[in-house]
């Protein structure tokens, strides 16, 4: 992951990559009283051109950080919202949105720099990856607050360009 060489691309369904993490991620997620809710497009589907398993990895470090973040919150509604949408202007959107604490604004503003972590033991490595992974994809990678609390996380990409 920390190689910059260009990966095998295919074009894939977004849809696809998350769904892969919901299964993959939903023991964690329901063991720590967290309620699930999916909102998948079938508009489009969603395609772009993309290394699957880096956008998995990508989407599944966003809902393990917004999972630990809603248990440190304490007793309030832990709520995990993930949406895919096409947008009118041929991007892709995934959301992942928590009802957590939120992000202190002190360490928004360098959320996605290395070793910045919100985390007693976390290393502040996962999200500048993840931004990495997103920017090679020509995309983007987003946060702010969430109303009335909580945090949401934004993938913005191209959409595929391949036709069948």
């Amino acid at each position: 992951m920390f190689v910059h060489e260009s990966t095998r691309r295919q074009e894939v369904n977004l849809n696809e990559p998350i769904q892969a993490v919901i299964q993959i991620a939903e023991p964690f997620i329901k063991s720590n009283g967290v309620v699930l809710e999916v909102y998948l497009t079938d508009e489009g589907p969603p395609l772009v051109m993309a290394d699957p398993v880096q956008l998995q990895q990508v989407i599944f470090n966003l809902v393990i950080n917004a999972v630990e973040a809603m248990a440190q919150a304490g007793n309030g509604a832990r709520i995990l919202k993930l949406w895919s949408q096409v947008t009118p202007d041929r991007t892709i959107l995934v959301r992942v949105v928590d009802s957590g604490p939120g992000i202190d604004p002190k360490i928004a503003e360098r959320l996605f720099q290395p070793f910045t972590t919100t985390k007693a033991s976390g290393m502040g490595l996962g999200l500048s990856i993840c931004r990495e992974i997103v920017e090679a994809h020509s995309g983007q990678l987003t946060a702010f607050p969430n109303k009335p609390h909580g945090t949401e996380f934004q993938i913005i990409l191209p959409a595929s360009d391949v036709r069948n």
